[in-house]
């Protein structure tokens, strides 16, 4: 069985993937901001539909939201390719390309389920196409079994995490759809959900990107010390993905308990920073790892600090009620920058979580066999 070490273009590729990322939360909070979900209220639409509409007629809205949706049919697409590019990384030949098959499988059927879907999208009442669901769930299903199978093996845990993130932006996709097509009756409930599974997703692209590094030349972590900043590390992220949970809350309902949530929590994640900070110092290896992380954290959360009370002041402390204000250009740049300062503090508390895990030794190539010593012959043997 031939090891296959992870190539360098596939993190390169994982990169990229997670700026597109970035920039298609970046537009999701752009939508959210101006309150245009709803600008074009037919869904779906083909990927290139914005390239074939009247440029004089759709507002500044529609534009918005169908270049939010084009962003999201190109994550689909590097996700996609980042998947199979982790399959490959498989050793055992017949599981490799049983994996591969069942990769394109499922991207064909959720394909086949979204032509489907594009025939009914002036109907009023939808009828999910029960054979690509069908399929759908069959070649999903074949995957979880090959990758737990292979959890054993090299990278084997990174190729289950690129299923799960390839389905997990399938999901973020149907979410952005159904947000649409439900707005009657489920409101911006739907849309709270969005965001909130957006974060989810691009955590998941981050640890992508993390794990497809090449190891950096350091001293693993002892594991006293490991451990504990490992506990620490997974504390912060949790509290940070909280604190984003009740500002995309603020953002679409603002009621007075989830405000104090998203005030306290704050308080909570500066805490656990403090802590994990000042735990890193204490080991000069840890430093040596963390060092980087945990001063762009200070920093970013500094900033953060300042936006939440900038972007607080300018939605409540007006006189007058949020849904009545028309959002000025400078609140919706401190706003948009406040939710996506918290993205990045998300990412980086992610990072440092995976950084204060057990190192996997790289092998890039099959280490050659030491040849067995031969005998010399002993004197008054004949030759």
């Amino acid at each position: 069985m031939t090891l296959r070490p992870i190539p360098r273009w596939l993190h390169y590729w994982a990169i990229l993937t997670v700026v597109v990322t970035f920039c298609l939360l970046l537009l999701g909070g752009l939508v959210t901001t101006f309150r245009v979900g709803m600008a074009d209220p037919i869904w779906p639409t083909e990927p290139w539909y914005l390239f074939f509409i009247n440029w004089q007629e759709p507002s500044r809205g529609f534009l918005i939201e169908h270049v939010h949706r084009l962003a999201g049919f190109t994550v689909g697409g590097l996700t996609a390719i980042l998947a199979i590019g982790i399959w490959f990384t498989e050793p055992r030949s017949l599981s490799r390309w049983l994996g591969v098959v069942a990769l394109v499988a499922l991207l064909t059927a959720f394909g086949q389920f979204h032509g489907q879907m594009m025939k009914q999208k002036n109907a009023e009442v939808i009828v999910l196409p029960i054979d690509s669901v069908s399929a759908i769930f069959g070649s999903l299903g074949l995957l979880l079994i090959l990758a737990l199978s292979g959890l054993g093996q090299r990278h084997g845990g990174l190729r289950l995490l690129a299923v799960i993130t390839l389905v997990a932006v399938m999901i973020q996709g149907l979410l952005g759809g159904f947000r649409v097509r439900l707005n009657v009756l489920a409101g911006t409930d739907l849309a709270a959900v969005h965001g909130i599974f957006g974060q989810v997703v691009f955590s998941l692209l981050v640890s992508l990107a993390v794990l497809t590094a090449k190891p950096r030349e350091i001293p693993a972590i002892p594991d006293d010390n490991r451990l504990w900043l490992r506990r620490l590390a997974h504390v912060l992220v949790m509290l940070v993905f909280l604190q984003l949970v009740w500002g995309a809350l603020t953002r679409h309902f603002a009621t007075g308990l989830v405000q104090r949530l998203h005030i306290l929590t704050a308080f909570l994640v500066v805490a656990a920073l403090v802590w994990l900070f000042r735990s890193a110092r204490e080991s000069a290896i840890a430093w040596q790892r963390l060092r980087v992380g945990c001063v762009l954290l200070t920093c970013l959360i500094v900033s953060q600090v300042t936006l939440g009370v900038e972007a607080w002041f300018g939605k409540f402390a007006t006189g007058t009620l949020p849904e009545l204000q028309k959002v000025t250009t400078g609140q919706a740049v401190v706003r948009t920058a406040h939710m996506m300062i918290g993205s990045i503090i998300l990412a980086t508390s992610v990072s440092l979580m995976l950084l204060t895990r057990r190192p996997i030794k790289q092998f890039d190539a099959v280490p050659a066999m030491t040849p067995l010593p031969v005998p010399l012959p002993q004197l008054g043997e004949a030759t």
